[in-house]
């Protein structure tokens, strides 16, 4: 009776070590955080503006509005990795950045633009001049919440080893003081969850 027992525990320290084990791993593999990535994102500056392109018609003002954001992104080397990785090619989605022309072997700051096209249109025959800014869009009656949009882009990084990483940056645009100052501009240091995983 007590060899069963025996046997029983045996049996069952067996399986939970294995479980324990097998959980460690899987968590190991899935969880590729900046602790194990040589570069990590450590801020993101959001520039958002808005101008008026000329459409043919007899008005004096006859506009269709843009709304632009420029986004810009810290990127830095990770001093808890325990290699000294350089960045050998740097993609924006899918555009390729020249790294070495730009300095960005080590890091630096990459822009990424977004444009929305289908914002609206401003016109009128009533001012003599009028400024490109985002004021344009309060004139056409266009509010912020109207033409807010979440966008998302990934930043894909090649290391001189020909190691892969990734991160998506998702970001609400445009941001605060575009229509009433004529532009808005939002920074954030505070940037954990955008994350370069190996891919």
């Amino acid at each position: 009776m007590e060899k069963k027992l025996l046997a029983i525990i045996i049996f069952g320290v067996i399986i939970m070590t294995f479980i324990a084990i097998t959980g460690l791993m899987l968590h190991e593999s899935s969880v590729d955080s900046d602790m194990t990535s040589p570069y990590i994102v450590t801020g993101i500056k959001i520039v958002s503006t808005a101008k008026g392109v000329t459409k043919e018609g007899t008005v004096l003002w006859n506009l269709n509005l843009v709304q632009e954001n420029d986004i810009y992104v810290d990127i830095e080397k990770n001093i808890t990795y325990e290699h000294n990785e350089k960045i050998k090619k740097l993609y924006i989605n899918e555009t390729e950045i020249d790294v070495n022309s730009r300095r960005l072997n080590t890091g630096g700051t990459i822009e990424y633009k977004h444009s929305n096209t289908e914002v609206g249109e401003y016109i009128s025959n009533d001012e003599t001049e009028i400024k490109q800014d985002g004021t344009l869009l309060k004139k056409a009656g266009i509010t912020l919440e109207k033409i807010k949009k979440e966008i998302s882009f990934d930043i894909i990084l090649v290391t001189e080893s020909n190691k892969k990483y990734k991160a998506t940056v998702t970001q609400t645009v445009p941001v605060e003081g575009l229509v009433d100052a004529g532009i808005g501009t939002e920074e954030k240091n505070n940037v954990n969850d955008i994350v370069f995983k190996r891919i």
